[in-house]
């Protein structure tokens, strides 16, 4: 039988419920098999020959989208000096922090918006759609 893991638990609860939960989603789809069949049987997922067109397009797509974030931080650090030279150390020092603290206080916000609303699309969504604005 599966037990749905807690949502709020210490750390070693959470992890033995998620391991018992595991189990039991394995013990569920190995049921009325022989043991031998139980061995070869796949539980879940795609091999990558397998995958479904959707699956690479998202791939792909993730891929550059990926590589389109990384040439806009190289962009950022790259005008930063021409625009900033003589404050170059200051403004270097800006950009990270503001980079870091954005980093840190968006990760917070929706796990305090999860914890207490059991959604992160509470504050995900707001910060999305400011985003969006600018």
């Amino acid at each position: 039988m599966r037990v749905a893991p807690p949502t709020v638990a210490d750390e070693r609860a959470t992890l033995e419920a998620f391991l018992d939960h595991a189990r039991g989603t394995v013990r569920t789809k190995c049921e009325g098999l022989a043991e031998s069949d139980a061995l070869l049987r796949k539980l879940a997922g795609w091999s990558l020959l397998q995958m479904p067109r959707i699956a690479w397009l998202s791939v792909v797509l993730f891929s550059i989208g990926v590589l389109a974030l990384g040439m806009g931080n190289g962009a950022v650090f790259q005008l930063v000096p021409q625009r900033f030279a003589r404050e170059i150390g200051v403004m270097t020092g800006l950009v990270g922090m503001t980079g870091g603290l954005g980093g840190f206080y968006l990760a917070s916000s929706l796990g305090y918006s999860k914890q207490f609303t059991l959604n992160p699309a509470v504050v995900g969504l707001p910060v999305c759609a400011e985003s969006l604005e600018q």
